[in-house]
């Protein structure tokens, strides 16, 4: 099972619409450096978000793991 569930995507007119489920609200924080703001994944995001990138590096996205990929990045 993934990490996180992601809504259905919904089409309008052939057209994909990216959701930014609120979910991921709580599994992001930010930190401040100096003059910077960081923005930090929690865990089980960040080890998501990995294995996604690196599945992209290899070729092996899906296309419903692409839509998840962007959602969170």
């Amino acid at each position: 099972m993934k990490a996180y569930e992601f809504p259905a995507n919904v089409t309008d007119e052939g057209k994909t619409v990216i959701a930014r489920p609120l979910s991921l609200i709580g599994s992001i924080r930010i930190e401040k450096l100096d003059k910077f703001n960081l923005f930090k994944f929690n865990d089980e995001l960040q080890a998501q978000m990995e294995e996604l990138l690196e599945r992209k590096k290899a070729d092996l996205l899906t296309p419903e793991e692409a839509i998840e990929l962007e959602e969170i990045g």
